[in-house]
């Protein structure tokens, strides 16, 4: 077995160095046995024979990110129309600075973040003697593929959110993972390892909708 540098510290745990060491928001940890009605293909031992735990890791929005129709209004420099790339064409200036601000500060760099911490933990766990494997925030940015021309979705082989209920939060009504410190406002991974890690428990209530 690989000993990592960290494996004698109070870094040991994968869970605790993801979220000390490498900034992870939240943590969540779900064993392989909480899958059982998932579907076949896209189980965690599917993916990676003989997983026994699946780490969920979070990253928070930012908060001013989803006040982003407050900007700009009633500006005396910025116009309320502004010409974007076409086919777009004419867009109001809360239109650009959503794709400008929230797409690329609460979607794609927290996705570039959480795949590095996803990469990151992979590692360690791997250095620790056990087998591991991470996937991509989202699914790809092209959603379907053309075969033998007939246009297919892609179907992305594991769902962050709907696996996160089983150890990270609970889905809400807007169909979105709710955590208890931050609610829907995150984005997520997942590392599948071999190694047996203590489940974290599995959260209800968190939705207060009817």
């Amino acid at each position: 077995m690989i000993v990592h540098r960290y494996a004698k510290t109070e870094f040991s745990e994968p869970e605790k160095y993801c979220r000390v060491r490498l900034g992870a928001s939240v943590v969540g940890v779900a064993s392989v046995e909480r899958f059982e009605e998932a579907p076949t293909g896209h189980r965690p031992d599917d993916l990676l024979p003989g997983a026994e735990s699946v780490v969920f890791v979070a990253l928070r929005v930012l908060r001013h990110l989803f006040c982003w129709k407050r900007t700009s209004k009633k500006t005396e420099i910025i116009p309320e129309v502004v010409r974007v790339h076409e086919p777009f064409g004419y867009r109001d200036t809360h239109f650009v600075f959503k794709n400008a601000s929230y797409r690329e500060g609460g979607v794609e760099f927290l996705n570039q973040e959480l795949e590095r911490i996803a990469f990151r933990l992979t590692l360690y766990i791997e250095d620790l003697g056990y087998e591991s494997m991470y996937l991509p925030s989202s699914e790809p940015i092209v959603d379907t593929f053309v075969h033998r021309g007939v246009r297919l979705p892609f179907h992305t082989p594991f769902s962050h959110r709907h696996a996160g209920v089983l150890g990270l939060g609970e889905l809400g009504l807007n169909n979105l993972l709710l955590t208890p410190k931050y609610g829907p406002g995150v984005r997520l991974n997942s590392v599948i390892t071999t190694e047996k890690i203590e489940p974290d428990p599995i959260y209800e209530k968190l939705c207060k909708g009817e």
